[in-house]
């Protein structure tokens, strides 16, 4: 009898944790996390008879958690990349629906302006129109402030997600450690802890979500987790930190840090990945596009205004402020030496950043976006700068091997223009100079056009005269003698002239200021066309194109990010249901399972009771 009751013991025990172990699944049905569970039965060792062996019950091998590491891997890659591109795609569409808004975007400013100077071209003399066309100027300038201000807070907003990201992924590195030691310890027994597990998986899903990881397993049950290139996060029972510091380059941005080494430009996916990428791929290059346009248009508007003449007669000056292009010795360099960034030709202009180094020799330029070399040309002193991309930058003495400078000719320009001539008076409708044919020519020769170059050349509004002295000859202020092609350009004061027709001689031709000719609006028209005009990419684009660029771009991100963000919503869905279908908990399952131990249990009980019976009936018979 006493086999039969220890059999039917250790069934009794058996089975009842295997109902606890089913309640426990039940009871965590919901549990975010929770990987079910299995109560693995083995038979206990027989015992040695003459008859042979005779069994001596159950035990419980192990309660096994059902789990598949290469599906929850799966799950935490399509977290990793939801995470970043939700990140990525809120960055995108804002900035897209902002440069687009037809209130505040640049598209309607550049309309306003162009009518507001086709109003004072078709009434040159008429105050209010030139108030109005301040006002405008000032209107544009505002947009341009706008969108710089908003590019600026999207900034700052990636600022504040990067420190809480990396806030979040410390406390998540911590606890994934610490449950490596309880882990580890409560393993020592041979049986695994399961609930622990699933509360580490649940941690490493998280921290996925942060940034993009890697594992491994150890031995004792401990795992390490890796960003970035393969950098530790976890080794054990020990968790490093990230820590961020002024960029070396940029003392503007954080640089993201482990172990004192600078990580950001390996950190990969989830929010993390997603802030940093949306700050390389949309805000910056936003903010060097929209700086490089304001810049150039500020140039442009300044140079066509000083072509004229104001309502009072004197030449025209500077509508913009001109930004300044910001150079800087970044950190760690050892030499005293400063750079000094000017433009030069905007329609050489690039929406970039640039890394200047020096190595004791030699400098060398590299753009930052792409990392790809930039030819320079000069040797970057006062007398010969060094020229690139429409840019001049001259590097003082006291630089040392080693050192490095970065160049941000347009980031903060949007930003940075105002109005500076508030005066109506002051827009210079009229063209400065005006031609004059003599009225005692003989011969056919005309004006074909009048092109100022350089309205700020000595003698620009000085009066001169060119006098044939035979068909093919000529003089100017009665010096000199030139020939005469019909149609070639002839180099004056800042501008050129550029005569048709045979001459005679005695022919004159008298290039003059335009003074009194207050009813002129032929700078009035150019000022009109500045926003179509070709100042751009190589003379082939012009502001309204360069901003019908950005709006196209910033709008195809935030499309692609929308679509790539849906389609990896679904990647996730299907991973998380390919986990749920391994290790999720199913209620009818769990329900045949307690209804299956339960009647086991109640069919022990009931062999119990037998030998019970038995043991009972053989006393009473022992006693008589």
């Amino acid at each position: 009898m006493a086999d039969t009751f220890g059999i039917g013991i250790s069934a009794l025990q058996a089975y009842q944790r295997a109902l606890a172990t089913t309640g426990h699944n039940v009871a965590n049905a919901n549990t975010p996390g929770y990987s079910r569970q299995r109560v693995l039965f083995a038979t206990r060792p027989a015992e040695f008879t003459g008859a042979g062996y005779v069994g001596s019950g159950v035990q419980i091998a192990s309660i096994e958690r059902i789990f598949d590491e290469l599906k929850a891997s799966q799950l935490n890659s399509a977290t990793t990349g939801l995470a970043r591109l939700e990140a990525f795609a809120a960055i995108a569409q804002s900035i897209g629906d902002r440069v687009a808004d037809a209130k505040s975007g640049l598209g309607a400013g550049f309309d306003r302006l162009t009518s507001a100077a086709e109003d004072l071209a078709t009434d040159p003399t008429s105050l209010p129109a030139r108030y109005v066309f301040v006002n405008e100027l000032q209107g544009l300038v505002n947009r341009f402030h706008q969108l710089s201000a908003h590019l600026e807070s999207m900034d700052q907003a990636v600022e504040v997600g990067v420190r809480n990201s990396t806030t979040t992924i410390n406390t998540l590195a911590r606890s994934v450690a610490d449950l490596n030691e309880r882990i580890a310890a409560a393993s020592s027994s041979g049986n695994p802890p399961n609930d622990l597990l699933d509360e580490r998986s649940r941690l490493l899903n998280q921290l996925a979500g942060q940034v993009g990881i890697t594992t491994t397993q150890e031995t004792n049950g401990a795992v390490d987790v890796f960003v970035g290139n393969g950098q530790a996060l976890v080794i054990g029972f020990d968790a490093r930190e990230l820590t961020l510091a002024r960029s070396p380059l940029d003392p503007q941005q954080s640089d993201v840090q482990l172990g004192g080494a600078s990580v950001t430009a390996q950190l990969s996916g989830g929010t993390l990945g997603g802030l940093l990428d949306a700050r390389g791929e949309l805000i910056e290059p936003a903010r060097n596009e929209l700086g490089r346009l304001a810049t150039a248009l500020s140039l442009r508007l300044n140079e066509l205004n000083a072509q004229g003449l104001d309502l009072d007669g004197a030449q025209g000056g500077g509508l913009l402020s001109v930004p300044v292009a910001t150079g800087r010795p970044t950190a760690g360099n050892t030499g005293t030496a400063t750079v000094a960034v000017t433009y030069a030709d905007s329609a050489q202009f690039r929406a970039d950043e640039y890394l200047l180094s020096f190595d004791g020799s030699n400098y060398s330029l590299r753009s930052v976006a792409t990392g790809a070399p930039v030819s320079l040309a000069g040797s970057g002193t006062a007398a010969d700068p060094f020229v690139f991309d429409g840019l001049e930058v001259v590097v003082s003495a006291g630089a040392a091997a080693g050192d490095r400078f970065l160049l941000q000719p347009f980031r903060a320009a949007a930003g940075e223009i105002a109005v500076i001539e508030t005066d109506p008076r002051r827009v210079a409708a009229a063209a400065a100079l005006g031609t004059v044919v003599g009225s005692a020519n003989t011969g056919a020769v005309a004006v074909q056009s009048l092109d100022v170059t350089d309205s700020a050349a000595s003698g620009f509004l000085d009066t001169v005269t060119i006098e044939f002295s035979a068909p093919n000859t000529y003089s100017v202020n009665g010096s000199g003698s030139f020939a005469y092609t019909p149609g070639s350009p002839i180099v004056l004061n800042g501008y050129q002239l550029t005569l048709t027709g045979a001459a005679a001689a005695g022919d004159r031709i008298t290039v003059q200021a335009n003074t009194g000719a207050v009813g002129d609006n032929r700078n009035a028209l150019r000022l009109a066309g500045v926003a179509s005009e070709r100042i751009l990419e190589g003379g082939a684009g012009s502001a309204i194109s360069v901003n019908a660029t950005l709006i196209s771009r910033a709008g195809s991100a935030a499309q692609q990010a929308d679509l790539a963000m849906q389609a990896q919503s679904a990647i996730k869905t299907d991973a998380e249901a390919a986990m749920a279908a391994v290790s999720g908990v199913n209620l009818d399952e769990e329900a045949t399972n307690l209804l299956r131990y339960q009647q086991a249990y109640q069919a022990m009980a009931q062999v119990i009771g037998v030998a019970d019976s038995l043991f009972q009936s053989l006393i009473s018979a022992l006693r008589r």
